[in-house]
């Protein structure tokens, strides 16, 4: 089943962010932020390829990404991005698998909670080069 054109997601407030079908490609879409605007877009994106050979991979790039504004009114773009693989072998995991490494990582970097982020230490670290 496809993905939805509309998604409503969780911000990190705890309340929703909604986003509306852009474009579609052969290999991807993209969505816009209710809300955000064409000079200052916070975008979602997903792109499907394939790599390798002898098992060829699946890759799935899915991006996050915001256009933020300085005080001068200068425009900075930051984005967050996670990339899926998969190889198309005999016996290669399921989706349950994804699904435990997705929410080992969000733990990680909201430090426990899905909703209403009350930390995110992890995070902090991460974005001054701590690992």
């Amino acid at each position: 089943m496809p993905i939805s054109d509309t998604l409503t997601l969780d911000g990190q407030s705890g309340a929703d962010d909604v986003y509306l079908l852009r474009s579609r490609t052969a290999n991807g879409a993209i969505r816009i932020r209710s809300g955000s605007t064409l000079y200052a877009p916070t975008l979602m994106r997903i792109e499907h390829s394939t790599v390798g050979s002898n098992p060829v991979v699946d890759k799935t790039y899915v991006q996050f990404q915001e256009t933020v504004e300085d005080s001068s009114g200068k425009t900075y773009q930051q984005a967050a991005a996670l990339t899926l693989t998969r190889p198309r072998a005999p016996g290669a995991v399921g989706a349950e698998t994804y699904a435990n490494l997705v929410a080992n990582l969000i733990d990680f970097l909201m430090d426990g909670t899905l909703t209403g982020y009350a930390t995110h230490a992890n995070l902090d670290n991460l974005l001054i080069g701590n690992s």
